[in-house]
């Protein structure tokens, strides 16, 4: 016998079309919520957190589609919104509980009820991006199930993504979840996290420590990392000779940081005799591996001529090298070339440009050389305001040449009113650093005072 058949006009209570609607609505916008209020009273995990802000987009994209559509679909609308709710009921507890399994089985359906209206109400394109965002949290919550399952490389790879997105207590508690199952990179990591304060309170002992297990294991970037806590002195007595030690069994493996620290023990004699020729040869191993630092060292040892006979064409073809990687030494030490038109056609424009460059990323000296230039009025204008402003941002930082040039600018009363007492404070800035003249400008200031 078939079932009776029941007239919309009957007694059963219809829900109007317009309020299907705006349930559905409220019930998408309750999933969209989940972007900070609800998940953060589940769990503190940042990953599941990211999943879902991934989730949240496809929520949002369907939610605004629902306002464009015809009364006729909002019923078949409002009853997949319905198995929505459901779905992310059931997610919400099973999270809860940490049941990864059963969430990824209702996430799948919650994926199929989307699936339903995105088929139904989104572009091709809309629709793509949708389910671009759906496969993406199925992934995540693949790896959150796995590394809470204990799968180490699952561990580090959400540290890795914690800390890409600068969420820095998450990812160390993953990174130490993976390092004390032995992985080295993980080790390495949260000693750079403890090194720099990210996520945990600045701990160098802690640094150390972390390094040292990955260092054990031959992790290269750990070795050089122990090498700069001793050369440092950080949580550890200074200690050149050890550093050198750490130094060199990364550089040994190749690593271009190490292979340049160590040439920089050489070039400085620290922990070793002052030897330019074995700085050289280091500062050669990295640069060839395209490390800047070590490219710019290169060009400063043919500029002095130090360990090499002095050749400022050489000198020139390292600082471009570093500079075209942005190094901002490199750039100031182009300018000077240029200004002094060492290697190069004397050209105050040239100077200028390589000056800039290194001058916004905050080098003291470039900041300092381009007040030079503007203070002389080569290759510009002479413009003693524009050089005070270069003046001060470098003596901001401690530049002593420029400390005592604001003192020079205020006894004269160039591009500011004359005024002894600021004179007399920069030139006691410098002087306090050892600046020679800005020592006997001061006597004079006091002779005459």
């Amino acid at each position: 016998m078939s079932k009776p058949h029941i007239s919309p006009l009957g007694n059963t209570p219809q829900i109007p079309q317009w309020q299907n609607v705006e349930q559905g609505k409220k019930v998408l916008t309750r999933a969209e919520s989940y972007r900070g209020r609800n998940i953060s009273k589940i769990t503190d995990n940042a990953t599941f957190h990211m999943m879902w802000n991934k989730a949240a987009n496809v929520f949002t994209t369907i939610l605004q589609k629902l306002t464009r559509t015809t009364p006729a679909k909002h019923d078949i609308i409002y009853k997949q919104c319905l198995q929505i709710k459901h779905n992310l009921t059931l997610i919400e507890s099973e999270i809860k509980e940490n049941k990864f399994n059963k969430a990824s089985q209702h996430l799948n359906q919650l994926i199929h009820h989307c699936d339903r209206l995105m088929a139904k109400y989104l572009s091709p394109t809309e629709n793509k991006t949708a389910f671009e965002y759906i496969e993406s949290v199925k992934v995540d919550l693949n790896f959150l199930k796995r590394a809470h399952q204990g799968d180490a490389s699952a561990q580090f790879i959400l540290g890795k993504e914690c800390e890409i997105k600068k969420e820095y207590a998450a990812a160390e508690e993953w990174y130490e979840k993976a390092a004390n199952q032995g992985r080295s990179d993980a080790q390495y990591n949260l000693g750079n996290l403890y090194l720099n304060g990210r996520g945990v309170a600045q701990d160098y002992p802690q640094a150390k420590a972390w390094f040292e297990k990955a260092a054990a294991q031959g992790y290269a970037l750990a070795q050089n990392n122990l090498g700069l806590l001793y050369d440092r002195g950080n949580g550890v007595a200074q200690d050149h000779t050890q550093a050198k030690v750490w130094y060199e069994k990364a550089a040994d493996q190749g690593n271009p940081i190490a292979q340049n620290n160590l040439g920089l023990l050489y070039d400085r004699g620290k922990g070793v005799a002052q030897d330019y020729t074995q700085a050289k040869v280091w500062f050669e191993k990295a640069a060839a591996q395209g490390q800047a630092t070590a490219q710019n060292n290169l060009g400063a040892l043919y500029y002095h001529g130090r360990g090499v006979a002095q050749d400022y064409t050489q000198a020139k073809v390292w600082f471009e090298k570093a500079a075209a990687q942005g190094h901002a030494i490199a750039q100031n030490s182009l300018g000077v070339l240029y200004n002094q038109g060492n290697g190069v056609v004397q050209d105050y424009k040239e100077a200028k440009a390589w000056y800039e460059k290194a001058a916004a990323q905050g080098d003291a000296l470039a900041q300092y050389n381009l007040g030079v230039l503007y203070y002389h009025g080569r290759g510009v204008a002479q413009d003693y305001t524009q050089a005070k402003a270069w003046f001060e941002k470098a003596a901001a930082q401690g530049h002593a040449a420029a400390q005592y040039n604001l003192g020079v600018l205020y006894y004269h009363g160039r591009g500011v009113t004359q005024d002894y007492t600021q004179a007399k404070a920069w030139y006691e800035k410098a002087a306090a650093q050892g600046h020679a003249t800005a020592q006997y400008n001061l006597k004079l200031l006091f002779r005459d005072s």
